[in-house]
């Protein structure tokens, strides 16, 4: 069963009581949950650092007659990440940057481009409903209870991550935490400690090559 955020924050709490010097404590408590509250921002880092595959993702778009603008993703769009689904083929939309300066007018899209917002712009305008898959590495590094991703760290929230590779994530995201706390706080043993994140990083970098980066569809 996978981990909660609450199950990694319990002990990301042991690791710090087994790997502190109790005479190197200055404000006890106060100071454990200073480096627990730094696991979010970790994890976020640490989710970013590599293009995993487990993230890459899709989503359906399905378009409306008259409206071009559409909502963004949570995450990058791949290259040739925008595709039209027809009965007969399917089509790769091109990004266009300078799409907007084009005559306005309706009909199967070609190009897509974006709004300040990052929201989608489709051109020409579609003229009736249209099937568009998109193919984007997610950004939201949790998965909430009821099976969704999300950017929220809550307590009964998961990792955005095949359960299989979970363990030793949390143990280098654990001493990767501590370790970066350690180290901005110059105590001792911090560099140990790096190492020790450094190690489980590279086990858990190992065991992604089996995955077969399957996509999760977003609908």
């Amino acid at each position: 069963m996978a981990k909660t955020f609450l199950d990694i924050r319990l002990m990301l709490a042991d690791v710090y009581m087994s790997n502190i010097d109790p005479d190197d404590m200055v404000s006890g408590e106060e100071e454990k949950d200073q480096v627990i509250r730094s696991l979010n921002s970790t994890h976020t880092e640490l989710m970013g650092k590599y293009p995993y595959s487990f993230l890459d993702t899709t989503t359906t778009l399905i378009t409306e007659e008259g409206q071009s603008v559409y909502g963004s993703v949570s995450g990058q769009i791949a290259k040739n990440g925008i595709i039209l689904l027809t009965d007969n083929a399917t089509k790769v939309l091109e990004y266009k940057e300078d799409a907007f300066i084009l005559e306005s007018k309706e009909g199967e899209p070609e190009y897509f481009y974006f709004a300040e917002n990052e929201k989608i712009i489709l051109y020409p305008t579609p003229d009736k409903e249209y099937e568009i898959i998109i193919k984007f590495h997610d950004s939201r590094y949790a998965i909430d209870t009821s099976e969704e991703p999300t950017n929220e760290y809550a307590d009964d929230n998961t990792i955005n991550m095949p359960e299989r590779l979970q363990d030793i994530y949390i143990e280098w995201l654990l001493y990767q935490t501590l370790g970066d706390y350690m180290r901005n706080q110059s105590k001792p043993r911090w560099q140990p400690t790096l190492q020790i994140a450094e190690n489980k990083k590279n086990v858990f970098l190992n065991m992604l090559s089996p995955y077969d980066g399957s996509l999760r569809f977003i609908v």
